[in-house]
């Protein structure tokens, strides 16, 4: 089982990634935002980090404009290990090599099929490196 937030930002990408996990066989709680009213997106990130918290689900993630405030505030709950992934790369080494419980994904910068494909990684028993991955490197990544 798997939680999953956004806020108002990432109302849409939260959606398409519902669909995606439940097609996957999957179940997934969904807490939220349900419409594109404005959110605050700690309020999201408390939520869903407390159901990974109190063993509701085994991982969490969740969907917000940059993904680093929802991670921010997610990692204030006790247990938690929220991780911004920027990208499919950023979503595999949080789980395999950091132990992230809650990924947090920019609903601006990942396209749906990253998005989709990032959350196979929080269910993963081993989390393995899937050959999709290894061959299609993030070249449109540009750093500052």
């Amino acid at each position: 089982r798997i939680a999953i937030g956004s806020d108002h930002h990432g109302l849409d990408r939260k959606g398409t990634l519902i669909a995606a996990l439940e097609a996957g066989g999957h179940m997934v709680l969904d807490l939220g935002a349900c419409s594109t009213e404005p959110v605050d997106y700690p309020d999201c990130a408390r939520v869903v980090g407390q159901a990974v918290q109190r063993d509701f689900v085994e991982a969490g993630v969740l969907v917000c404009g940059s993904a680093v405030g929802a991670a921010i505030a997610a990692n204030k709950v006790r247990g938690i290990r929220a991780a911004p992934c920027a990208d499919t790369a950023a979503a595999l080494e949080s789980r395999q090599q950091l132990d992230a419980n809650v990924l947090c994904l920019s609903a601006n910068a990942l396209d749906d099929g990253a998005a989709s494909v990032a959350f196979d990684v929080p269910v993963g028993d081993c989390f393995p490196l899937v050959p999709e991955f290894l061959a299609a490197p993030n070249a449109d990544v540009e750093f500052a």
